[in-house]
């Protein structure tokens, strides 16, 4: 997925449009669950003048007829009009289509547990489609004399890089992501969560994960970070890392696979998260070709190694929020697996830690400073998944965890409905710099620039779009003479200390030049000047550093006497030091830490809609997914979104739906065709500025593709643990009942069901709700349609004059929260 070849980069006019139809519908292709939000979106490229919708039967009879809301328009998505249809009250169980002017979409179903049933044990099965068949039973380290290692097993990262990793892009300290551990932790939670509705073979692929972390465990107590080929670039595969390099003197192909050997995994680099999977195992007594016994061996080991040891395995040397989270996951299962209160404190420590980065609006700061808020293209939800599991072993901070959890909720829904956002789609905030000094930290990528002249097309920011290859400046004509003067400048947007500029000069390059710094874009000071400049690469040093807000590159005498100054890339590196600027988007910035890493993000989404559920219930033990409830609807729609509901109208996840994504070209004969099930990277901001939105712009065989629709283990890891968590809480909800016969027990203790005059009978059996309370009944709209009080004993509610269907029925006793429970009334 990360794989670059000799960039391929189309001009914009060769892009290949993705076309969208006038009054195209846009809905979840799989189907949607009985008592849920259920929604689709029309989209044209024209104000749409339709205004009623039907959802049809197989009978071609409407089962239910609505009103589009008003026209919309997304600001960051141009030439786009939206109309939302929203048919949440459609309950009974049954095959539909949408019809909307003159349109009509494919069938889709309604149904309980309709997502878990169709996609969870494919999701298990893609697993198995990704194991790795290399032998990998011998090893060596990357430039290291150390022994061969026995390394074999595991899953390929995905369908163009059968390298295995822990994680990667180390190098960026605040992008890493957790992979074949997460992997791991989600199978098994998984299965913990829905014990009953899944075979073995989850039980099995998590087993096989749980040996390959093992075999990967160093005898000091580190794990391996990656087993790398370069995908498929190299014959031989090496224990290393490796980072994003744009050195001139390696050819480019390298610059995002330049290894090294940092391979000692930190607690955010896998090491945390590897330490949870095995404990979890241990603990749930799985065992493979390794027992549960050496899994909680190597589990402890490793957690020991890195208590001691986490600090100097950190690129920049600091802890940040990725190894509290991944800490305290290892902590929480290590506690659960032994029973040691030692972990208990140690988790407590890593929560304590979470709650203080959350701001008083709600979002996370990944730093110690606040200068760089959480956002992650693939485990945003983790954070608050780590913190839920500790709650399972520690109520210590339950108040102060249910006031982040509450707040964090608060806030995702507040910057995903700040503006048009019609699918629902689940927003981030970044903030305008690349975060601290590190390899592939240009701060002066994607910002605003000037220069005094230009030559078309070669424009000022193609100087900071982290492009050295394909595109430049050049200032413009006339060129009259060899001391012909120019300038190209940058506002990095705040305040920095200047330590290092690189200029990348093209065959056009300045035989005199000063490097000028500035405040306030007016007033220039001079710190470097080079009178006998040869082009190629200039690596300028600032001893000290200087604090700046713009920085220029001052031209005075050229190479060529017909031509001007022309660089490939402007690059400046440092430290922010001024007020941060942040701004809420649909998708991932394409300037990050990384230097060059964007791509689509269903398994942050995925993340988040586990996470947003997983709050809930652990806010409310009685919260059931419903259809008024924001918090429900926000989760869902990352469902409907992965699964066709999109404006592309593909469905992600392959071989299911209505229109799947090609297979990823990679490396000729090493990128191994789509897996069944597999979820691809999937939807982002255009190629070009980071705006707009974008599916595919390539050709087929262009490598760049990887950012869409390459699959990738994150994706189907986090989709599992969502569809499970889901699952679970419908399973776990009240369940609905056939006229006469009682139900399951709601709450703990309250029973309904119907007799033959058509009334309920609430009846309660258990002394803890023997108490005067209040009974409502709302209808699947949230209308309520009678409220009576109670007493303790057996209550009768008429229900006469009322039509068949679901209700919700609480029950709220003076001296106990509410409890609910839906009933099918059928009388």
């Amino acid at each position: 997925m990360k794989f670059r070849t000799l960039k391929l980069v189309l001009p914009a006019a060769c892009a290949l449009a993705i076309p969208f139809q006038s009054n195209a519908l846009h809905y979840n292709h799989l189907g949607y669950e009985s008592i849920g939000p259920k929604s689709f979106v029309v989209e044209s490229s024209s104000p749409i003048t339709r205004t009623s919708f039907d959802i049809v039967d197989t009978h071609g009879n409407s089962a239910y007829s609505g009103t589009l809301e008003n026209n919309v328009s997304v600001d960051e998505w141009p030439g786009r009009y939206f109309r939302k249809g929203i048919f949440s009250d459609l309950c009974e169980p049954g095959i539909y289509h949408i019809e909307c002017g003159g349109e009509q979409s494919a069938e889709f179903r309604i149904r309980d547990n309709v997502l878990f049933e169709t996609t969870a044990q494919a999701n298990v099965d893609f697993f198995r489609g990704m194991r790795n068949t290399f032998d990998d039973r011998s090893v060596p380290f990357f430039n290291d004399n150390a022994s061969p290692r026995d390394v074999h097993g595991g899953w390929n990262d995905a369908t163009g890089d059968m390298g295995k990793y822990l994680s990667h892009l180390a190098f960026s300290n605040y992008m890493t992501p957790q992979q074949i551990p997460m992997v791991v932790w989600s199978l098994l939670r998984s299965w913990e969560l829905n014990k009953n509705d899944f075979d073995n073979s989850i039980l099995s692929e998590a087993a096989y994960g749980a040996d390959y972390l093992l075999r990967i465990l160093d005898p000091d107590g580190y794990f391996y970070m990656i087993i790398f080929d370069r995908w498929g670039w190299d014959i031989n595969r090496e224990i290393c890392t490796w980072k994003y390099n744009p050195d001139p003197s390696i050819p480019e192909y390298n610059w995002s696979g330049f290894k090294t050997n940092d391979w000692h995994a930190a607690f955010r680099e896998g090491g945390g998260m590897a330490i949870a999977a095995l404990a979890k195992a241990a603990a749930l007594e799985i065992d493979g070709e390794y027992s549960s016994d050496d899994y909680l061996v190597g589990a402890e080991k490793a957690y020991a190694h890195l208590k001691d040891n986490n600090l100097s395995y950190c690129d920049n040397g600091e802890e940040n929020i990725i190894d509290d989270y991944c800490a305290l996951m290892a902590a929480t299962e290590l506690y659960k697996a032994t029973g040691d209160g030692s972990y208990k404190i140690d988790a407590r420590g890593r929560a304590d830690n979470l709650v203080a980065r959350l701001s008083d609006e709600g979002w996370f700061r990944s730093d110690s400073q606040g200068r760089r808020p959480y956002y992650h293209a693939a485990e945003e939800g983790l954070p608050v998944i780590a913190l839920i599991e500790f709650l399972t072993i520690d109520t210590s901070k339950k108040d102060a965890i249910h006031a982040l959890l509450q707040k964090s909720i608060d806030w995702y829904l507040k910057i995903t409905h700040e503006s048009a956002n019609p699918f629902n789609y689940v927003k981030l905030q970044y903030a305008h710099y690349n975060g601290s000094t590190g390899s592939g930290n240009n701060l002066a990528a994607g910002k605003p620039s000037e220069a005094s002249s230009s030559q078309l097309p070669n424009l000022p920011q193609n100087a900071f779009d982290s492009d050295a290859v394909n595109s430049r400046w050049s200032s413009g004509e006339p060129f009259d003479s060899p001391d012909y003067s120019a300038w190209l400048q940058v506002d990095l947007e705040s305040a920095c200390e200047i330590q290092t500029v690189i200029l990348r000069w093209e065959a056009a390059y300045g035989t005199e030049y000063r490097v000028q710094l500035s405040t306030d874009g007016t007033t220039w000071d001079d710190t470097y000047h080079e009178t006998a400049g040869d082009g190629g690469v200039d690596i300028i040093t600032i001893d000290p550093p200087r604090q700046a807000r713009y920085v220029r590159m001052y031209g005075r005498q050229k190479s060529y006497l017909w031509g001007g100054y022309s660089l490939y890339e402007f690059e400046v590196y440092g430290e922010f030091t001024g007020a941060v600027e942040f701004t809420t988007s649909f998708f991932q910035p394409h300037v990050n830490e990384t230097g060059y890493w964007w791509q689509g993000e269903n398994a942050r989404i995925a993340s988040l809609s586990a996470a947003f559920m997983s709050s809930a219930r652990a806010l409310d033990s009685s919260f059931q997914i419903s259809i008024t409830d924001s918090v429900s609807d926000l989760a869902l729609s990352q469902f409907n979104w992965i699964l066709g509901g999109n404006p592309f109208d593909v469905c992600m996840m392959y071989g299911f739906g209505n229109n799947n994504y090609p297979h990823y070209a990679g490396k000729p004969g090493y990128a191994i065709s789509n897996v069944e099930g597999g979820i691809c990277n999937g939807i982002t901001s255009d190629t070009m500025g980071g705006g707009d939105i974008a599916w595919m712009p390539w050709e087929e065989s262009n490598s760049e593709n990887w950012r869409w629709v390459e699959q990738w283990l994150p994706h189907n890891a986090w989709y599992l643990l969502a569809v499970s968590t889901l699952n679970h809480i419908l399973n776990t909800a009240p369940l609905a009942a056939q006229h006469g016969k009682p139900v399951a027990f709601f709450g703990s203790g309250m029973a309904i069901h119907s007799n033959d005059n058509g009334h309920l009978v609430l009846d309660p059996a258990g002394d803890h709700i023997r108490q005067n309370g209040t009974i409502t009944v709302h209808d699947t709209r949230g209308r309520l349609v009678l409220r009576q009080t109670a007493d303790g004993e057996k209550t009768s509610l008429s229900l006469a004059g009322h039509s068949k269907g679901l209700y919700v029925i609480s029950y709220t006793a003076s001296k106990q929260k509410t409890i609910r429970k839906t009933y099918n009334y059928n009388h």
